[in-house]
């Protein structure tokens, strides 16, 4: 039931970890703000209830009985940083998540998803081939991190993410040069014309 979101952590339910996921890749290209969590002792997302136990031996009544707290359901997260709860309070409300719905209003890094606000987009890609797909995803997620380690300016990596994109862009090409199906064809363009891999 629990859905991946960026960074090293338990996850949320799946809802709620696609809401996350479209809202750090829009922090990105927005902010140029990561969203990712990384666990420590206790979770900063799902929890379970051993977890929860060791969380209110450490916060005391800062934290939700065990059995009772968002973190179980796999409904909150606890942010890592200043600047991330900055960028939800510009964009997260889309997306299902702000504070002005969230529980514990005293914790400024705690916050509660809120369904049936945030419909993700319909995947494109699925209407390609299995090798199709796999070139446009690569292709996307290159440019995608090429951009965010170019403004960043830490290390040359972004070097590397520039050949991968050279590379997947070269072979998109060729597979959209040969497709004769006028659909598949329109979202390879699309694609390959996506400099910053938003698609």
């Amino acid at each position: 039931m629990l859905g991946d979101v960026p960074g090293s952590n338990a996850g949320l339910l799946k809802p709620a970890a696609l809401a996350y996921k479209a809202m750090h890749y829009h922090s990105l290209r927005v902010t140029g703000v990561s969203l990712h969590l990384i666990d420590g002792q206790v979770g900063r997302t799902y929890r379970s209830y051993a977890r929860q136990v060791l969380a209110k031996r450490i916060y005391g009544s800062n934290a939700a009985w065990p059995g009772t707290s968002n973190h179980g359901w796999a409904l909150a997260t606890d942010l890592m940083t200043a600047a991330q709860r900055n960028a939800i309070d510009r964009i997260g409300a889309a997306y299902g998540w702000a504070k002005r719905w969230s529980d514990a209003s005293w914790e400024w890094w705690h916050l509660k998803w809120r369904s049936g606000i945030y419909q993700p987009k319909p995947d494109l890609l699925a209407k390609l081939g299995p090798k199709r797909r796999k070139a446009a995803q690569r292709l996307l997620y290159h440019r995608r991190e090429r951009k965010r380690e170019a403004r960043s300016g830490r290390g040359p990596r972004w070097r590397r993410h520039d050949r991968y994109v050279h590379y997947w862009f070269a072979q998109l090409q060729e597979m959209f040069r040969r497709a004769d199906v006028s659909e598949q064809r329109t979202i390879m363009r699309k694609v390959l014309d996506d400099r910053d891999g938003i698609l």
